[in-house]
């Protein structure tokens, strides 16, 4: 569904894949790619009533968090 690489000032290179698994199941995984600023983010996502999605992520600090996020689309 999204295949991103971008650059910017603070995160530099990044590199960004999200893709709907299956019905309402989605993931996303996030990495930077320059030499100073080495992360990564894995998301796993429920989405329901179109807007809304409950959120599980983990990042490279071995930081887990449950989220409920909105989602908007432009």
């Amino acid at each position: 569904e999204q295949f991103a690489l971008s650059y910017d000032p603070v995160q530099q290179l990044s590199l960004t894949v999200a893709s709907q698994i299956v019905g309402p199941l989605y993931i996303t995984y996030n990495r930077g790619l320059s030499t100073e600023n080495r992360y990564y983010d894995l998301k796993m996502s429920l989405r329901f009533r179109d807007r809304y999605q409950f959120s599980y992520d983990y990042d490279d600090q071995r930081i887990s968090r449950y989220l409920l996020e909105g989602v908007w689309r432009f």
